[in-house]
């Protein structure tokens, strides 16, 4: 399957915001690397309840976009589900890229553009291949 290596790349992409996320949520003290850097004034529960939901929303991403190209066997994921990780995606590479964090720009915003391109190129090829609504 040509498409497993754009999704492959995509979930190890995610992966690594993933981890980076799960250690603000055990108390990493690394605030100043994401989520707004210095000028985030959060509790640190508020900080860790939001690393935790950007966790598992990754992880549904990248659980999803490898769904869609059939990597879990038959079962795929709705066209429409894949376009909105594409400018879910689209909008984090964006945001970051202009950021005043030099962090997010020469860190996150890469690895945002990366995902958003590759669940672009699992979208297009889908819905050339007439998988879109699947």
């Amino acid at each position: 399957m040509p498409l497993l290596f754009p999704a492959y790349i995509f979930a190890a992409c995610a992966s690594i915001v993933i981890l980076a996320q799960a250690a603000l949520v055990f108390g990493a003290r690394a605030e100043h690397l994401a989520l707004g850097g210095p000028w985030l004034r959060s509790d640190p529960t508020g900080l860790r309840v939001m690393a935790l939901l950007i966790a598992v929303t990754l992880g549904g991403f990248a659980c999803a976009v490898l769904r869609a190209v059939g990597a879990f066997g038959r079962a795929r994921t709705p066209g429409w589900l894949i376009w909105g990780i594409v400018a879910l995606t689209a909008t984090g590479a964006v945001a970051n890229a202009v950021s005043p964090l030099i962090v997010a720009q020469i860190l996150w915003a890469p690895l945002a553009f990366i995902m958003s391109v590759t669940a672009a190129m699992i979208a297009v090829r889908r819905r050339r291949d007439g998988l879109a609504g699947i």
